[in-house]
């Protein structure tokens, strides 16, 4: 299911539907996230969740939602890279813009990209 996610005043993330009965409506709020990210518009990260923690639903959610929320997902003990959000996109501290398809974690007021393993 994908999501909109924004950072909120209080460093967490508020998720809002795209797809699915709630569409457009706030959702939930949450402090972390996997993320992999399928567009970006502004600071605003689109995305299907794969993990989520400390998950506060604001109102009735269906199974399938839930299961869009990234609830029962895994984080994985991977390396990260962090990113800072300047006009234009989110980038790394070596300046390079951080695409869609990457797999961003969102960790209260930060945003790391998540590393892929390196197969020899």
């Amino acid at each position: 299911m994908e999501v909109m996610l924004e950072k909120t005043k209080d460093n967490r993330w508020s998720v809002c539907a795209i797809e699915s009965s709630q569409a457009g409506h706030e959702i939930a709020v949450l402090d972390y996230a996997r993320v992999i990210v399928t567009d970006l518009a502004g600071p605003t990260i689109v995305g299907e969740m794969q993990a989520s923690w400390g998950l506060e639903l604001l109102g009735d959610a269906d199974a399938r939602t839930i299961r869009g929320l990234g609830v029962g997902g895994t984080f994985y003990p991977r390396p990260v890279r962090a990113l800072v959000y300047e006009e234009g996109g989110y980038r790394d501290e070596f300046g390079e813009r951080v695409e869609r398809g990457s797999v961003f974690i969102l960790d209260g007021p930060s945003v790391y990209l998540e590393l892929q393993p390196q197969h020899d």
